[in-house]
């Protein structure tokens, strides 16, 4: 089982967008993303071009997101009240690779 440490590193990785592969979604996409996502709540709204940007940057948040979970989900263990340790599987026909 994970300690307090490891929790606490497990956030702090999940809060920095990090991924196992050192894959890091830079802080200022996510501020683009923001600030695109305001902007298309404005009057103004967005151009053809910031939404072709958009949802760039988008896809590439998600695929770093999934990344980061799937890393996470890799590095996950079962322990049964007889201490067995089993590695986490993924289910049959359970989505995308």
């Amino acid at each position: 089982m994970k300690d307090a440490a490891d929790n606490i590193a497990l956030y702090s990785c999940i809060r920095n967008n990090e991924t196992k592969n050192g894959g890091v979604m830079k802080q200022q996409h996510v501020d683009r993303i923001n600030e695109l996502a305001r902007k298309a709540k404005t009057a103004e709204g967005l151009t053809k071009e910031e939404h072709a940007e958009r949802e760039k940057l988008r896809k590439a948040y998600i695929a770093e997101f999934r990344q980061s979970l799937q890393a996470q989900l890799d590095d996950t263990y079962i322990v049964d009240h007889q201490g067995n340790k089993k590695k986490l599987e993924r289910k049959n026909g359970g989505g995308k690779d």
